[in-house]
């Protein structure tokens, strides 16, 4: 398969032998896994919409859906590699799997390859809607969501996996009708959220003037990230204005961010004169695209909380696991906090292996 151009990699329907089995057995539904793939993007640039696509649970698995997106860049001439062109990982559902390892295997990896294709209904958890998955790699990047599990009559009579292209009504002006109201409304109560949130104390940190310990205090903005900052570079390239572009499209792209925050940034990237590059594909939008994406990721995740004092953590792992005792001093618990948080500082830590028990 390795010597094949990915066009011609057979993604084929059931096969008869599949049919005539199903038949034999009076099976006349198929169980099909619909997947929305999202932010589409190999070295050429993003891909020109976002893409549903239908696999069987029973007889396809996530490397067909890797297949399968490989075959959408292709066809957009967005990227020239093949599938086995670079290393690469597959984030889904918390278990990471990776393609390229096999010749340097461990227990460890979970190999995602022409050997283990990884058939949906025979993962480790059964499949749910709304699981999700990030694909990462030299070639390709893409995320994944599972949109719908549904039962299909007479689907044996039909092609798998099943691609089609999402459509959407994103007008091509610098305008916010990429959201419909009450997805609107979400999007500024969760900026509300945010500016309250960094107005106050909501953020442990060290005091390290005061005997290592914690202390509440405003929180510090997380550093920009690269698809923050390719949303600015592509509204750059478009010749976009800063204040028509913030509130169109970016501050509901980045909730948490506040305008003269983001101002800053804005000018910063105009300054470098690095922009993005999508050989003319998409433009505004797929800005909108990426906004939305971002807002949706924001909602879900929502503000920060503020949790127990991280010392106050740290001593009850350590009363679990039988290192602090009631009989102990204050002193001695102390110090086998500061020693947890050095070297541990994690719940699946195992502290024995530090010698915590030595103080």
């Amino acid at each position: 398969m390795k010597g094949e151009s990915l066009t011609s990699i057979s993604i084929s329907p059931l096969s008869s032998t599949a049919k005539s089995e199903a038949k034999d057995q009076n099976e006349k539904k198929l169980k099909i896994c619909r997947f929305l793939v999202q932010n589409i993007q190999g070295k050429g640039g993003n891909t020109p919409s976002d893409y549903i696509i239908d696999l069987s649970e029973s007889h396809h698995g996530l490397f067909h859906l890797v297949l399968s997106v490989f075959r959408i860049l292709r066809e957009h001439s967005l990227t020239e590699d093949c599938y086995y062109s670079h290393l690469w990982s597959f984030q889904f559902d918390g278990s990471t799997f990776q393609y390229g390892w096999r010749d340097h295997s461990s227990n460890s990896i979970h190999h995602l390859d022409e050997k283990d294709v990884r058939i949906l209904a025979d993962l480790k958890e059964p499949l749910k809607e709304g699981q999700k998955g990030i694909f990462s790699g030299e070639s390709a990047k893409f995320n994944i969501v599972l949109k719908k599990i549904h039962t299909k009559d007479n689907a044996f009579s039909e092609s798998f996996p099943k691609v089609m292209p999402v459509c959407n009504n994103f007008s091509a002006n610098l305008l916010d009708d990429f959201m419909n109201d009450q997805l609107k409304s979400c999007a500024i109560k969760l900026r509300d959220e945010f500016a309250a949130y960094f107005n106050g104390n909501n953020e442990w940190r060290r005091n390290r003037k005061g005997g290592e310990t914690w202390v509440l205090k405003q929180p510090i903005a997380k550093i920009w990230s690269y698809e923050e900052c390719k949303i600015m570079r592509i509204l750059l390239d478009c010749n976009c204005k800063f204040k028509k572009a913030w509130s169109n499209i970016m501050m509901y792209a980045f909730p948490d961010r506040p305008e003269a925050g983001t101002s800053v940034k804005w000018y910063q990237l105009k300054k470098e004169g690095c922009l993005f590059s999508n050989d003319g594909k998409g433009g505004i939008v797929l800005a909108k695209r990426l906004a939305l994406t971002s807002l949706e990721a924001a909602l879900e995740k929502g503000v920060p909380k503020v949790g127990r004092n991280p010392d106050a953590k740290s001593e009850d792992i350590l009363r679990k696991r039988g290192i602090i005792t009631e009989n102990m001093t204050s002193f001695e618990k102390r110090q086998k906090v500061l020693y947890f948080r050095e070297f541990c500082d994690s719940d699946e830590s195992d502290s024995s292996d530090f010698g915590i028990n030595a103080f």
